[in-house]
């Protein structure tokens, strides 16, 4: 564990501090992307601060900015996916605080993860994508066809 991502929190405890701010670029290693649709991380940052609340709790608040490398969802080429969130969470001392110091590697991958989209693709030309007896097509172009399903798609989304 890099040291320069540990936050000493105890001066927010002894009240020798009211914030700590945060201006950090972080760099995550590749055990962060094992079990997850990410590929790889580039400039991630986070501005904004901690600070103990009238509930004594510690609280992070700040904006995280970063690019997601992602596998496109049609060509399954690697696709760079910018993303940018509000973070404002109160930090459970048992849970993210170990001896007074705080990790923030652990708070922004699971921030991060929550922003990982279902599908995501730049393909806008999908007349490439097709074979012996078949080709992929958009929505719209489902909808045009002569289909018995139009119907039912219609009325479903009616609903």
């Amino acid at each position: 564990m890099k040291e320069e991502y540990l936050i000493d929190v105890s001066i927010l405890y002894s009240n020798v501090e009211e914030k700590i701010n945060l201006e950090k670029e972080v760099v995550f290693c590749p055990d962060y992307f094992q079990n997850s649709d990410i590929i790889d991380l580039k400039n991630v940052h986070i501005t904004g601060e901690l600070q103990k609340d009238v509930n004594e709790e510690i609280r992070i608040l700040g904006q995280v900015v970063g690019t997601m490398i992602l596998e496109d969802a049609i060509s399954l080429e690697k696709v760079e996916y910018p993303f940018s969130f509000k973070i404002d969470e109160i930090l459970e001392e048992n849970e993210k605080i170990f001896e007074n110091t705080l990790d923030l590697r652990e708070i922004l991958w699971e921030n991060i993860v929550l922003e990982i989209p279902l599908k995501f693709t730049k393909v806008t030309d999908l007349s490439k994508f097709h074979g012996d007896g078949w080709k992929l097509v958009s929505e719209d172009e489902v909808l045009k066809q002569d289909n018995p399903f139009n119907e039912l798609l219609k009325d479903f989304g009616e609903e």
